[in-house]
């Protein structure tokens, strides 16, 4: 290894080309990043206009040399271990300062011939074999963008190269030729870094490690996603290029995180978002020096991925019933986010068909049952996280168990639970849910799935009831309205309402007092008998029951609610008794119960110590 400061213009020489390994992150540099790169020439720029000699340290540069063929044709590569965001983001400005040169001359010719200098000079290598021509190549898709930028094509795409180079072409556009001809020569003359060289035998992995020690410069997926590659060495190009580019299009770029969570969770790990990097190299710990089962690692770690996209798009689940699609698609509606491990592991064990597809569906409709009761007795969603995470690992105990048993035991394990975990009973939910505030904005969503599909428990015929309904067209209402009208408060007080502020604050957002409506912003604050004459042209069974009625007060309201939980205790599944878990006699529970130190999960991510 060999270091020394350099001028930038040495990173781009001819006849050298600068690979970025697939075990490095993508371009991730954002507007704050060029903004500041930007301020820093307009530093120097003043600076030198003011006659001194300054320089700008860019930071460090770290390449790993290749081994060469020594060919006239062949270009002399290296591996970017460390710098490859400041060098894509040198290289995307140079080419918007070469446009912006070429398009202030007057014809075609000319501005060819400026594009062909400065595309030369810094940008290709002309004179050597076609993939030896690049100085600088990116991964995909990151590469084919950067090489429509070096080429001057008229880009199309939204990715960050894209928008890097949109960046900087709207800063220069404010500038004549001179001045920007001049930023050239900052960029190659006054710009430094420290050029760090490794040699073919040093490790690069070991410096790459060191670099990034603690996660504290890359995210937990990116050196999830690092760490894999590198342990495929050689192999890498042809896994991403045949397995891992459809996990990319698999999973949203928002959700990756989420899904290495799932992935640790269904692999015996507590899914810890901060631990990512440390379940991975805990899985393939043995495998690190075999690149045939890191291969293998990778091709179930991509498989899964699919069945993950699945979690978050039932519809597109092939060859699944239509109940358990049902089942999932309200899953997701509802938000998967806290049983993702669980649920991974579960289509796991369909793929690997373990799990036959009606108990995916029956293990779907409990975790989303337990979710629902919990959210309707009040109980705070924050603990359900680490609640299924703790299930995923009980199940991944005992394998042993056959299809319908894993569904079994799955409901024994959420039965058992008390206290601030516990799964509602019937009993429990009409203690409880009668008097709870459920509606508030952000869980408008919630109350929207359980009224809709409480609607459906008033059709004697499963047939004949509707499926979900557009939620674009169907909101949330409150029969009691939110801000009373005048009209309102007469009525209030003659059905016997003493106080209408604490009537309001006690029973606005209460289940009874909520249903569905497409007619919302007609319904708006009118008064009862007003909304009742649109109740009355509604299509949902829902409201037809308070088309009758005289009065809404809160006698009535709690009424209503009572219905409403009863229905719900149909709609969805409720707990096992002690009785019944006894009764199933496959396994010990006192063994096999979730411990009580489940922990509140609050920041969305579990807290615990793994053994």
């Amino acid at each position: 290894m060999h270091a020394g400061e350099i001028k930038v213009e040495e990173l781009f020489k001819s006849d050298n080309q600068l690979l970025v390994p697939l075990w490095q992150r993508r371009y991730a540099w954002q507007r704050p990043q060029w903004a500041a790169l930007w301020n820093d020439l307009l530093r120097v720029e003043r600076s030198v206009a003011n006659g001194q000699s300054v320089s700008h340290f860019i930071g460090s540069v770290v390449l790993h040399a290749q081994e060469g063929t020594g060919l006239p044709t062949d270009a002399h590569r290296f591996l970017v271990v460390d710098g490859q965001q400041r060098i894509t983001t040198l290289t995307i400005l140079i080419c918007a300062i070469r446009d912006h040169i070429a398009r202030s001359e007057d014809d075609a010719e000319a501005r060819d011939r400026v594009t062909d200098l400065y595309t030369t000079r810094y940008l290709r290598n002309s004179n050597l074999a076609p993939d030896h021509r690049e100085r600088l190549v990116l991964q995909q898709p990151d590469r084919t963008a950067l090489a429509l930028v070096v080429e001057g094509e008229e880009l199309s795409g939204s990715g960050t190269v894209e928008q890097a180079f949109k960046y900087f072409s709207d800063e220069l556009a404010r500038m004549p030729r001179d001045r920007v001809e001049a930023l050239v020569t900052h960029i190659a003359k006054r710009f430094t870094a420290v050029w760090v060289v490794l040699e073919p035998g040093d490790n690069a992995h070991r410096v790459f490690q060191t670099l990034n020690s603690g996660g504290k410069q890359l995210d937990q997926s990116d050196l999830v996603r690092n760490y894999f590659f590198l342990l495929l060495g050689e192999e890498g190009d042809a896994f991403y290029k045949s397995h891992w580019k459809h996990l990319e299009s698999d999973v949203p770029a928002s959700k990756l995180q989420s899904y290495l969570a799932a992935w640790s969770i269904s692999q015996g790990h507590f899914g810890s978002k901060g631990q990512l990097f440390d379940y991975f190299q805990k899985d393939l710990k043995s495998s690190e020096s075999d690149e045939a089962k890191v291969f293998a690692y990778g091709l179930q770690f991509v498989e899964a991925s699919k069945l993950y996209r699945y979690i978050l798009f039932p519809d597109e689940i092939p060859g699944v019933s239509a109940g358990t699609v049902a089942t999932l698609k309200a899953l997701s509606r509802w938000g998967t986010d806290p049983a993702e491990g669980l649920l991974l592991y579960l289509f796991r064990e369909y793929k690997s068909e373990r799990l036959e597809e009606a108990d995916l569906g029956e293990a779907g409709e409990l975790i989303l049952s337990y979710m629902v009761r919990r959210f309707l007795a009040g109980f705070a969603p924050n603990r359900h996280r680490s609640i299924f995470v703790r299930l995923a690992l009980r199940l991944r105990e005992r394998e042993e168990l056959k299809s319908a048993e894993t569904v079994q035991f799955l409901r024994a394990l959420l039965s058992e639970l008390e206290g601030d975990n516990a799964w509602p009973t019937d009993a429990l939910l009409r203690d409880r849910a009668l008097a709870t505030p459920i509606y508030t904005e952000p869980r408008r969503k919630w109350v929207f799935l359980v009224l809709e599909r409480v609607n459906r428990t008033y059709f004697q015929y499963a047939a004949n009831a509707p499926g979900d309904l557009d939620d674009s067209k169907y909101t949330v209402e409150h029969v009691l309205p939110q801000r009373p009208s005048k009209g309102w408060e007469s009525d209030l007080n003659l059905w016997g309402v003493g106080s209408v502020p604490g009537f309001l604050e006690t029973h606005l957002h209460v289940i009874g007092n909520l249903t569905l409506s497409a007619t919302n912003s007609q319904l708006s604050n009118k008064r009862l008998a007003d909304k009742q004459h649109i109740y009355k042209d509604d299509t949902l069974k829902l409201n037809q029951e308070i088309v009758a009625l005289d009065r809404w007060d809160p006698a009535v309201i709690n009424s209503r609610g009572l219905d409403l939980i009863a229905r719900v205790s149909k709609a969805f599944t409720g707990p096992l008794s002690r009785g019944a878990i006894e009764g199933l006699g496959f396994f010990d529970v006192a063994r096999d119960s979730l411990p009580d130190d489940v922990i509140d999960d609050s920041d969305g991510d579990i807290e615990v110590e793994e053994g």
